[in-house]
């Protein structure tokens, strides 16, 4: 519902389908990569191909279906913990 509101994040969070975003992005189509000195895939031959932006995807971690707490609101409410696997250097 939010995908082209700019709230695709929220969208994700919300229907828990962070899995979506978990695929290898990949770059313009080349005919001669060995030429162009790049990574590709998807092609007939190791010569052509969709250009990879990066070796590996990092992939969408469980907790980031919860925001991190503030770090003014852990300063103001001591009682508060930040939510799992968010260390309190992250905003």
């Amino acid at each position: 519902e939010f995908m082209g509101e700019g709230r695709r994040l929220d969208d994700l969070r919300r229907w828990h389908k962070g899995n979506y975003v978990d695929r290898q992005p990949t770059g313009v189509w080349v005919n001669n990569a060995s030429a162009d000195k790049v990574k590709v895939t998807g092609g007939a031959n190791s010569n052509e191909g969709y250009v990879y932006y990066y070796g590996q995807p990092t992939g969408w971690k469980e907790y980031y279906y919860l925001c991190p707490l503030p770090l003014e609101e852990l300063a103001l409410n001591k009682n508060l913990e930040q939510n799992p696997e968010w260390s309190k250097s992250n905003k």
